[in-house]
């Protein structure tokens, strides 16, 4: 039925559940209604609905249902396809795992096969068009949207016409947006419906024979009596035709795949013998969705170099075939750990979180992941989290805590997991259980120290690497024959000193690039690409800097639109080249952070339109995906479009005096979030302050947050050093603001110093200005200082001196 030729990489692609369904009508006229009636097709129905109506059969079935009165409409469309029961054809479809699938069809056919089938792979989650968007979720879960509409959503009206799905798409429809934007880039199986149907038209639109990721499965056009016409728009829209119809399709998927892995099989390893008590499935499952476990084997080193050699971080396999150098830190990092592992009661001296703290370049994935090699190695538990999203802690407890011996953690991109890393490292029932290693890149340095208030931890620097280190380098990059110049072939020492006192990726980067200066590299590789390339190589740059995990291909193809196919970024030829994140491959960075770096640097001097561009496109794709559900999973579209929007780290420093225009220019996508509305306060805090509070008035208007309680709490002292006629009543509601965050933290279990600090600080503002506490008042601060030495605040300096000022002078019983 497929070619040999495709036939691997499709089966690859389905055993692994990457292909989405989108599926029509005709997969469906051999199912039931409750009737006992056949389901009709979309044609049938919409003659059917001419005769009912007296209406001539060349009427279109959006007009023709749009004439309905309301019993005609349950009648004629909700009971007719309600209480379905699905037909032989499709009794094979929930045996396979797919990632997503979307329907034209407004029956509950899926629904009823899913709920009845004692083979599933999956459990069915139904979504309406009109239905709130929610992140993909876990792969035991399969959403399935209906996009005409529902009859378990009867009470919105069905969607038939082209119009309407022009109308519902301006509304920023967040499934019909998904859709169009997927379609283009993942691989799809296409059935029941014909390719000259307008509304499938709209979404193929986006698509064409170069816009599917690499390395996935072919998208199939299921369609049992195609035309010359079909078999051409699927060389357009690059679909491989399958002469068949569903259920046949079925039928030859199941002889060829006929015991598919389950969920559990695709994500949870044989550990059993790690486990005193074996973990419930379910946390497992959810636990290994995170995590992967890491098996220390051992490989010979490949013949030909690998995109790590490029910049691009290790994958485990070139961990296992010891592509990189030795380092001296390597050996300092795992000593520590075993003397963390041998310890058999928590010490201060030997904090369980190691955090390599430095600047980007420097090596800091490498050295953690070989740390964690070696010390699987040893025969410990290792496990290192490969999620992009938020970490399952009450899975991971669940597991953690059920395990023979400690276990390491290794955490790559910390800042990202801090939350869920700290809420394991305070559990007690993992005191004796958990070790970490992590690291994160210097500027996300106090974002991280926030959250993790007093947590004990060895933050680490990596050493400068030595002449020994460089040479290891230069003699890697001879032997697979990337070494260009002919002087360093002959004198790899003398050139190894001309080396020192750089990163490793700008070492990397200056042997690829015959040794010139890093600045002169980028300056080269900038005007080697085309403006259309540097677009999007600019807009992944911003999202690796902002979120370590990247940017999703499907936006990036979207930003990029149609015409201009994202693949050939992924090149060797590409000056600059694009690679998948080595955690998620739907995922895309730049395969030389340190390339994007300073790229990033070059724009913010000399190319600050196409930076401002990049921004609001970025923030613009970015904006469907995120609501407050997703905001509350911490989805990474949502994790990246909060550091996108964070005006004192992000904002300001690259925009400059463009950072107002940016939030101007994406308010009409964003203003519903208190975030924007919180930063775009601090922005410009310093130049208007009665703007700036009432900013932040908005921000908790829309949301009452701890965030935005605090962002208003810090812009009231401001305004209270500002105006000292109004200096007191000021003071009391930074005072009421303060103390709600901090009791949300206090419900959340996600205590911060931020709230604290600026209210302890404030208040020793108040009263040097003149100001008294009363009664309520000293009680108050008295309440926010024992909550500030419960959880070891203290032994920042700021706080601490704040702290024994009104200890001294105010509060000193407390």
């Amino acid at each position: 039925m497929l070619p040999d030729a495709i036939k691997a990489k499709f089966k690859d692609s389905i055993i692994r559940g990457q292909y989405n369904l989108l599926l029509g009508s005709g997969v469906c006229l051999d199912s039931v209604n409750g009737r006992g009636e056949k389901l009709r097709s979309a044609n049938t129905l919409r003659v059917e609905l001419c005769t009912l109506l007296g209406l001539p059969d060349s009427i279109s079935l959006s007009k023709a249902s749009a004439m309905l009165n309301a019993q005609q409409r349950e009648e004629h469309l909700v009971t007719r396809y309600s209480k379905c029961k699905p037909g032989p054809s499709l009794q094979n479809l929930p045996r396979y795992v797919w990632r997503r699938l979307f329907t034209f069809n407004i029956d509950n056919v899926l629904e009823a096969l899913y709920r009845a089938s004692k083979h599933r792979k999956q459990e069915l989650r139904s979504y309406n068009y009109s239905s709130q968007f929610e992140p993909t979720p876990h792969r035991d879960l399969l959403q399935v949207v209906h996009l005409h509409g529902w009859v378990g959503d009867a009470d919105v009206d069905f969607v038939f016409s082209v119009n309407e799905y022009a109308r519902n798409m301006s509304t920023n429809n967040i499934w019909m947006h998904m859709l169009s934007e997927i379609l283009p880039t993942e691989p799809f199986i296409i059935a029941g419906t014909s390719l000259g149907e307008p509304d499938l038209e709209y979404y193929l639109s986006f698509r064409n024979e170069s816009t599917p990721q690499r390395g996935r499965g072919p998208s199939l056009l299921i369609e049992p009596y195609p035309t010359a016409a079909t078999e051409f728009d699927c060389k357009r829209f690059g679909l491989v035709l399958v002469k068949a119809d569903f259920g046949t399709f079925l039928h030859w998927l199941r002889q060829e795949i006929p015991a598919p892995p389950s969920i559990w099989e695709l994500i949870v390893p044989d550990v059993n013998q790690l486990f005193a008590e074996a973990p419930l499935s379910v946390d497992q499952l959810a636990f290994f969705t995170d995590f992967e476990c890491v098996a220390a084997t051992e490989k010979p080193l490949a013949r030909t170099p690998s995109p790590f050699l490029y910049g691009r971080e290790p994958q485990w396999s070139e961990i296992d075939s010891h592509v990189d150098i030795n380092r001296p830190d390597i050996e300092i990092l795992l000593k520590h750990i075993e003397d963390i592992y041998d310890c058999d009661s928590i010490s201060d001296d030997l904090p369980r979180l190691i955090l390599v703290l430095d600047e980007a370049g420097t090596g800091k994935t490498t050295t953690i992941k070989r740390v964690a090699h070696q010390f699987a190695a040893l025969g410990r538990p290792v496990f290192a989290a490969h999620t992009v999203s938020r970490i399952d802690v009450k899975a991971a407890t669940a597991v953690l805590s059920r395990l023979k011996s400690k276990c390491l953690l290794l955490v790559d991109g910390f800042a990202d997991h801090v939350h869920q890393i700290a809420e394991l490292l305070d559990d007690p029932t993992l005191a004796n259980k958990l070790i970490v290693i992590a690291s994160e890149r210097s500027y996300r340095r106090e974002h991280v120290e926030v959250i993790l208030g007093e947590e004990p931890r060895t933050v680490y620097e990596l050493s400068e690497l030595g002449l020994v280190e460089l040479k290891q380098i230069m003699q890697r990059y001879q032997d697979f024959g990337l070494v260009a110049n002919p002087r360093a072939v002959k004198n790899p020492d003398d050139f190894a000193r001309r080396l020192k006192g750089e990163s490793i990726a700008v070492v990397v980067c200056r042997i690829l690039n015959d040794f010139k200066p890093l600045d002169a590299i980028v300056d080269s590789l900038w005007t080697a690409s085309k403006p259309e390339d540097r677009y999007c190589y600019l807009i992944v740059a911003i999202s690796q800097h902002c979120y370590t995990s990247g940017l999703r291909y499907s936006m990036l193809q979207s930003i990029a639109g149609r015409g201009e196919p994202i693949g050939r970024l992924f090149d060797q030829s590409a000056p600059l080249r694009l690679a998948y994140n080595v955690k998620d491959e739907e995922f895309v960075v730049t395969l030389s952070s340190i390339v994007g770096e300073r790229t990033l640097l070059r724009c913010q001097l000399n190319q600050k339109q196409l930076l401002f561009d990049a921004f609001v496109g970025l923030a613009v794709v970015l904006a469907p995906h995120v609501n407050r559900k997703a905001i509350q999973r911490r989805s990474p579209e949502a994790r990246l479009a909060g550091r996108l929007f964070d005006a004192d780290k992000i904002v300001k420093p690259m925009l400059g005096d463009q950072a107002e225009a940016f939030y101007i220019n994406v308010q009409k996508q964003w203003e519903w979030n208190s975030r924007y509305w919180e930063q775009r306060a601090l922005l410009i805090s310093d130049t208007n302050i009665e703007v700036s509070l009432s900013y932040a008035r908005h921000a908790v208007a829309i949301e009452e947050h701890p965030h935005s309680l605090t962002t208003l709490g810090k812009l009231i002292l401001r305004s209270m050093d500002a105006s000292p006629a109004m200096r007191d009543q000021y003071y009391d509601e930074a005072l009421n603001v303060l103390s709600t965050a901090i009791e949300m933290e206090k419900n959340d279990s996600r205590v911060t110093v931020h709230p604290s600090a600026l209210l302890l600080n404030g208040t020793v503002r108040y009263i040097d200005s003149g100001g008294t506490l009363n009664h309520d008042q000293q009680r108050s601060v008295g309440g926010v200082m024992r909550h500030v030495n419960h959880h070891r605040f203290l032994n920042d300096p700021g706080i601490r001196a704040n702290f024994d000022r009104l200890s001294s002078r105010l509060l000193w019983n407390l």
